[in-house]
């Protein structure tokens, strides 16, 4: 991937779980991991190529959680090429 960011689509996985704190498996994140995780998903959200991470993902995971970020990065990305304002709420993809 050419986002600058060099991380796996599983780790990728893993920060979206870790910073939405939601099914951790019994795993206990810490304050700094949820910041440092959180950190990390944005700068991929608005890094150039950010959406092709986010497309990976989104085709491997089965995670809603991970889905749901994925589609907001490419949502953020078309609002950035064609200058929509719109955005997805998780209850839009319920």
């Amino acid at each position: 991937m050419s986002t600058g960011i060099n991380i796996t689509t599983q780790q990728l996985e893993m920060a979206v779980i870790c910073a939405m704190g939601s099914g951790n498996n019994g795993i206990s994140t810490s304050q700094q991991q949820k910041d440092e995780a959180t950190n990390l998903l944005n700068q991929i959200r608005e890094s150039k190529d950010g959406w092709i991470q986010a497309l990976a993902l989104l085709t491997t995971t089965t995670r809603d959680d991970t889905k749901f970020y994925s589609l907001t990065v490419i949502q953020d990305f078309l609002g950035r090429t064609a200058g929509a304002s719109s955005r997805l709420t998780k209850d839009d993809i319920a």
